[in-house]
């Protein structure tokens, strides 16, 4: 039986994709039930003292620390990303004058009984200053971990319209290692000192209030490490308006659709290589009730892979890379941009093919036959994106929206979060104890989990992985019924602890 890959990322660069959903990236469901970030299940933590230094040895200030994720004993490939349930948010801190910072991890992860042993984490290390670090430690054994910054190269952009208009508000977009610089926009100005050694495709966008967002073409562009690159008004133009529909033989009036839009302005290697990296764009838009849909600006080349779904319709995927048409992930469709297909910067008359979904209605009871109210039940169906990793189907983290959200000078933490809450495949029990996922994959075997705090899956013996979860597979698209007694973890959560 194939399952779901624990792996994960955290693309949180412009092109960037799967982010920590509790878990992993790749599960849904895992997130804590409180919203202030309080431990559901508390584990025994453990502090750790993080050292910073440059190339010289010296410590460095404000350097912001953060503990992304962690791996375990029992299941070493796979990643894990911050326990929120477990440990709650200690996981980051800033380094003081003498480049130290201190974070608590847990010993142990996950819902009972299913506690996994902590013996790995990964901590990025991130300063405007220095090209952003990443590395995983065994913590264990050691009070005190050392990191080393590496200088980079100072990078810096203006830009503007295509009448010559200087613009002020625009961010950038790197592919690879390059696109986990810290940047600063200031009067117009874009810049980075932490730029790594490469050849990293670069572009330049400038959202737009009508919602024709400006870009500028694939930049040429060669950095290198101690020294200085500046690109004076770099011309940014309207992107290309994209218009399509369902395929006919998905009923109309169309429910709760979504168009995903995966895109590569100039396809080389994967997204997130070292080297010969590809730029990644990602958008997505809601389906009419008459299967229509638009985007209003996309980048003007290359190649776009559709993930779409509705209610009891998926996206047909094209057997590619190993993955049979009914392989685990959903791959979607792809098409290339061509210049013949483009008419006065609109490229139309693409019509998506669909098949048909299904439904698990899960029915959860307690022992003394009362309906297990609230209880949050999930699935995971995975899409896979070109030249990238999965995440969850329908599931779409906007480069332009992270844009904005980094112009207006904030944090993306608020924006991953809220948006690691908006699936489909996340549904609460009512008063009957029911719970109903729409849109499932069918012919393929998935898992449905549970989180709840006083209860637990009945048959579930103690597993290699933290996930309170069943197997179970749709063979038709049909609404599949299950009916699952718990039972209390009460038991569990003492002993265990």
């Amino acid at each position: 039986m194939q399952k779901a890959p624990l792996e994960s990322y955290v693309q949180i660069l412009a092109a960037l994709f799967i982010l920590v959903v509790a878990f992993s990236s790749s599960v849904a469901g895992q997130a804590s039930n409180d919203d202030d970030g309080q431990p559901d299940f508390p584990v025994p933590m453990q502090e750790i003292t993080v050292l910073v230094v440059d190339e010289d040895d010296k410590p460095v200030e404000g350097v912001q620390v953060s503990a992304m994720g962690l791996r375990c004993e029992e299941d070493p490939g796979s990643w894990y990303g911050w326990p929120i349930q477990n440990a709650g948010r200690t996981n980051k801190g800033k380094t003081d004058g003498d480049g130290k910072v201190s974070i608590a991890y847990p010993t142990k992860f996950g819902v009972p009984p299913n506690f996994q042993t902590t013996n790995k984490l990964d901590i990025t290390f991130t300063h405007y200053n220095y090209v952003l670090g990443r590395q995983e430690y065994d913590p264990r054994g050691t009070d005190e971990l050392k990191h080393t910054l590496l200088s980079g190269c100072e990078v810096s952009f203006t830009a503007q319209n295509e009448a010559g208009e200087p613009l002020s508000d625009f961010w950038i977009s790197m592919a690879g290692s390059g696109g986990r610089a810290e940047w600063n926009l200031e009067k117009g100005e874009i810049r980075s000192r932490g730029v790594p050694d490469g050849s990293w495709q670069t572009m330049l966008v400038a959202p737009q209030p009508d919602g024709k967002t400006l870009f500028s073409g694939v930049l040429p562009t060669r950095f290198r490490k101690d020294s200085e690159f500046a690109i004076r008004g770099v011309k940014l133009t309207p992107g290309l308006e994209l218009q399509g529909q369902l395929d006919a033989k998905v009923p109309r009036p169309i429910q709760d659709g979504k168009v995903i839009v995966w895109q590569l302005p100039k396809p080389k290697g994967r997204v997130h290589a070292t080297e010969n990296a590809s730029l990644g764009w990602s958008a997505s838009t809601s389906i009419n009730e008459d299967g229509t849909f638009a985007f209003p600006s996309l980048p003007r080349t290359g190649q776009l892979q559709f993930i779409a779904l509705c209610r009891r319709w998926i996206i047909t995927s094209e057997p590619r890379d190993g993955n049979g048409a009914n392989g685990f992930f959903i791959l979607g469709t792809q098409q290339s941009i061509a210049a013949e297909a483009i008419e006065d910067g609109r490229m139309s008359g693409i019509v998506l093919p669909m098949e048909e979904a299904g439904a698990l209605e899960v029915t959860l009871t307690k022992p003394d036959g009362a309906p297990l109210i609230g209880a949050e039940v999930s699935t995971w169906p995975n899409q896979k994106m070109d030249k990238s990793g999965s995440q969850l189907l329908g599931a779409c983290y906007s480069s332009l929206e992270m844009m904005e959200v980094r112009i207006a000078g904030k944090d993306l933490e608020d924006y991953y979060e809220n948006k690691t809450r908006e699936s489909r495949f996340v549904q609460v029990t009512d008063t009957a104890g029911k719970a109903i996922l729409h849109d499932i994959p069918v012919k393929r075997d998935y898992q449905i989990a549970l989180l709840h705090n006083e209860y637990r899956f009945q048959s579930n013996a103690p597993k290699k992985t933290p996930i309170d979860s069943l197997d179970y597979r749709l063979e038709k698209p049909a609404t599949k019924k299950m009916a699952i007694t718990v039972v209390p973890i009460a038991d569990d959560k003492e002993s265990d602890l």
